[in-house]
């Protein structure tokens, strides 16, 4: 079945597709980061949905659902809900994502050419969170960073159960947010009959899938970097290979990774005034939780390291957070998230 809005052939998915989604997540002996209790709780809330319902609310359930139960990791310790889960829900999410499009029965599924920027965009979600994820989890074993965090941000592990709840409901729809740019393409490729059958049809895809690489790469470049300067001296800031371009660098690439995101489907599949507002809403809040955690970690380094002249010298030369940028500090900015 087909329904159309805003002149796109929009793809249903009815509830007996998606259960068997959740039937090859439950057999399947691929590893997915949701277990067998979170894959049957799936399960159990599709098989109450009536066929025929519209593709584009289902998914947006399952994709909420997924993010609240891999962030719950937070319960366990409070500033897991935006490390560790983030990254391994934004991973989740992009597996839930990729078995629709692979168990859906949209046509466009017989040119692997229609399907290759979504699932490339896909895969690139998945390799973010991932590595995002198990560098944090390597991170939480190092001895350096567990007193220096303590020391920038206090002992946050007896946070009350009031205030981690708090925190999961703001940041699991938040992370669905951020991924969305990606969803409204799931929909667009599987509903869309007359897209053409190229790789690229159009220019926003090779752009943003570009971005997006350029960013996990130096994100992920940045972070070992700096953990292996730690290594060799933890009481002394990193200011070698790309942190002599810029302070954070792998702020940048986050940054950079989430604008590729947006900008990948923005030429046909925000369709309707709903889909800007929401990508735009997941962008604009990391954009704003990176101005904010960039200002934290000057404020951190200026109290370690202000005393310190080559740091003084350093900071002073250095853009923050975009390189040839000539900004030295954040710490004028008022509104901010993180």
């Amino acid at each position: 079945m087909h329904c159309h809005q805003s002149g796109v052939a929009m793809h249903r998915i009815g509830s007996g597709d998606l259960r068997t989604i959740c039937s090859n997540l439950n057999d399947s002996t691929t590893p997915v980061l949701l277990d067998h209790h979170s894959t049957m709780l799936l399960s159990s809330v599709i098989s109450k949905l009536p066929d025929g319902m519209p593709s584009t609310p289902v998914l947006f359930q399952l994709l909420l659902l997924t993010s609240f139960l891999v962030s719950s990791i937070g319960f366990i310790k409070l500033v897991w809900f935006i490390s560790i889960g983030y990254g391994y829900a934004v991973a989740a999410t992009a597996i839930v994502m990729g078995y629709v499009l692979c168990f859906s029965e949209a046509p466009v599924l017989g040119s692997p050419l229609r399907t290759l920027p979504l699932s490339m965009q896909l895969v690139l979600l998945f390799a973010y969170g991932v590595r995002l994820g198990t560098y944090v989890l390597q991170r939480e074993r190092n001895k350096h960073y567990q007193t220096a965090a303590k020391e920038n941000y206090g002992d946050k592990s007896r946070a009350s159960l009031v205030a981690k709840a708090a925190v999961w409901v703001s940041v699991a729809p938040l992370y669905v947010a951020m991924v969305s740019p990606a969803a409204f393409n799931l929909m667009y490729v599987c509903g869309n009959e007359e897209r053409k059958d190229v790789i690229f049809a159009t220019w926003s895809e090779p752009v943003g899938l570009a971005i997006m690489t350029f960013g996990l790469v130096l994100e992920g470049l940045a972070d070992r970097q700096k953990a292996a300067a730690k290594k060799i001296n933890p009481k002394r800031f990193c200011d070698k290979q790309l942190f002599s371009w810029v302070r954070c660098p792998n702020y940048f690439g986050e940054i950079l990774f989430w604008v590729g995101n947006w900008i990948t489907p923005v030429a046909c599949c925000y369709v309707v005034w709903w889909h800007w507002a929401l990508s735009l809403s997941g962008l604009a809040c990391i954009i704003s939780i990176m101005l904010g955690s960039t200002k934290r970690l000057e404020a951190n380094q200026q109290k370690r390291y202000g005393t310190d002249p080559e740091f003084v010298d350093y900071a002073g030369r250095v853009p923050v957070l975009f390189p040839f940028v000539p900004i030295y500090s954040l710490q004028g900015v008022k509104y901010t998230l993180g």
